[in-house]
């Protein structure tokens, strides 16, 4: 019998709960509300890609460029 196509997608999913939500304490979250926290750091990744993504298709073009990072 071969591995059910779905596998890889419970297995990330499983991986994200871990990483993600199983050491949370959400006892006295119980309205659900959401997670500045959690979705600052989201976003921060997601820019940061993006600025990687940018950085490097200005390095392809070989033109000099001053970078300035403020955080």
């Amino acid at each position: 019998m071969s591995t059910s196509n779905f596998v890889p997608t419970i297995n990330e999913g499983r991986d994200t709960y871990k990483g993600v939500w199983a050491e949370r304490d959400e006892a006295e979250n119980f309205s659900q509300k959401h997670d500045q926290e959690l979705i600052k750091e989201e976003k921060r990744m997601e820019v940061c890609g993006l600025f990687s993504e940018a950085l490097h298709k200005l390095c392809l073009k070989s033109r000099p460029i001053t970078i300035c990072i403020y955080v």
